[in-house]
C-alpha cells in the first residue's frame, strides 16, 4: 500500500494504491491493484494488474502498469494534479510489494 498526502501524516490521502503480489522466485504469478482517493469508491484496475502476470518486476514494467491504471481517467479541473502523483504512488506500491 502507498499513498500521497498534501500535508502531514494526519491529512487525508490525495491518491492511494493497494497491491497484492504473489511471486514464484522472480516472476509475478498473481496480482491485484486497486486505486483509492481518486473516485468516490475504490477502483480495482484488473487490466493493469494482468500486465504484471508472468513478468519479472522492473521499473519499466511498473511505469507501464501505472499508465494503464490511470488510462481513461477524466480528472476535474481542480484535481488534475492527481494523475502524475497517482502514477508515482502506483509505482511506489509495486516497488514495495516486490522487494
Amino acid at each position: 500500500y502507498a499513498e500521497s498526502r498534501e500535508k502531514q501524516s494526519f491529512d487525508w490521502a490525495t491518491t492511494a494504491c493497494a497491491v497484492r503480489i504473489v511471486m514464484d522466485k522472480k516472476i509475478i504469478t498473481e496480482a491485484d491493484l486497486v486505486l483509492g482517493a481518486v473516485a468516490p469508491v475504490p477502483m480495482p484496475r484488473p487490466q493493469a494488474a494482468r500486465m504484471l502476470i508472468g513478468k519479472e518486476p522492473s521499473s519499466k514494467l511498473f511505469q507501464r502498469v501505472a499508465e494503464m491504471a490511470f488510462q481513461g481517467a477524466a480528472p476535474l479541473a481542480h484535481n488534475a494534479f492527481k494523475l502524475p502523483i497517482g502514477k508515482a504512488v502506483v509505482r511506489d506500491a509495486l516497488e514495495q510489494a516486490t522487494r
